[in-house]
């Protein structure tokens, strides 16, 4: 039951707003993604039909204007709190690092991607035309951006360098995408989900059976044990899950939408 007090926000998708304390523990991102995957659609009907915003050009300008709002609700909401006299984890965390309108930077940036594969006039600069320097460049704007300002600029240099990240992973054939192509995080990849939502019941287990109550030869050993537990136990569980729920779900869904 302790474990249990906010379940109604997990079922609504709300636990950024108010209380990620469900069983699911880390709804909060979950919500953040409901919330982002019902506001795109309705946004982008909005500015189509009554802006006339009919291009996937004019909506990179948009997107452009979009990845700024952040920065000016985290400016707004933090000199709210305490007018940056400090740095109090627990403000940081309720209300900058969870709540919709302040930390959608990264969506933003995936927006961007999907915008210039999927429109074909795009023309891209000589700098899109090497991931690798391009992710080197952006990975020292993104580390600079963090240095001026944590609160206001770390989840805009996050999406940054993992946007670009992605781009040079999509965009790069060497020895090292070659790596991250074997099949082993293909399987990574499908149990994840499964594996965010179930690891933390694992948790819960392993305090009640009072794993955390003991030391395995050292601190080190004991860390890296409940490592291989938690990672194995879920992951398995999460291939049954998966198996059982999440492809089904796949396919029904590929059935509705053809």
């Amino acid at each position: 039951p302790e474990h249990c007090k906010d379940v109604w926000t997990n079922i609504f998708f709300v636990a950024n707003y108010f209380g990620d304390h469900g069983p699911i523990r880390g709804a909060w991102s979950l919500s953040t993604e409901e919330q982002f995957y019902i506001f795109i659609p309705t946004f982008i009907l909005i500015m189509s039909t009554f802006f006339k915003i009919d291009s996937l050009k004019k909506f990179r300008y948009i997107l452009l204007a979009l990845f700024i709002v952040p920065v000016i609700t985290r400016f707004i909401t933090w000199e709210s709190i305490n007018g940056f006299s400090g740095y109090d984890i627990n403000n940081m965390m309720n209300y900058i690092y969870r709540p919709f309108h302040t930390h959608f930077d990264e969506l933003i940036v995936g927006l961007m991607l999907s915008n210039m594969k999927a429109d074909k006039t795009f023309v891209f600069p000589k700098i899109l035309k090497m991931p690798r320097t391009l992710l080197i460049i952006i990975s020292v704007i993104a580390i600079a951006l963090r240095q001026t300002d944590k609160v206001l600029f770390t989840y805009s240099a996050l999406g940054l360098f993992f946007g670009s990240f992605v781009y040079y992973i999509i965009n790069t054939n060497d020895l090292f995408t070659k790596f991250l192509s074997n099949r082993v995080f293909y399987w990574s990849a499908r149990v994840s989900y499964g594996v965010y939502i179930i690891h933390h019941v694992i948790v819960w287990v392993l305090e009640d059976i009072g794993w955390f109550k003991q030391v395995l030869i050292n601190n080190e050993v004991h860390l890296f044990a409940t490592f291989i537990l938690l990672f194995g136990i879920s992951s398995l569980l999460s291939s049954v899950t998966y198996i059982v729920i999440e492809y089904p779900a796949l396919q029904w869904r590929a059935k509705i939408l053809k």
